[in-house]
């Protein structure tokens, strides 16, 4: 659907955006979300937006992550 030009990066993160609004912030397992402002959440979704945007773009390549330290 991407190739196709149906969906793109800020249509697909307005859904997600809805998903965490309306459903996963209202179960009773996720009532820790709540106690965060909404603006942690807009941030989030703000950088995976330019996240997504810089790797179609060539700007970037996949993630590496850091290794993790063994105690």
């Amino acid at each position: 659907m991407y190739s196709d030009g149906k969906l793109s990066d800020s249509k697909v993160l307005n859904q997600v955006k809805k998903i965490l609004t309306n459903h996963v912030k209202k179960q009773p397992k996720f009532v820790w979300m709540n106690q965060l402002y909404s603006r942690v959440y807009q941030n989030a979704l703000i950088d995976l937006k330019d996240a997504f945007s810089r790797y179609r773009s060539g700007k970037a390549g996949y993630p590496k992550f850091a290794k993790l330290w063994s105690i």
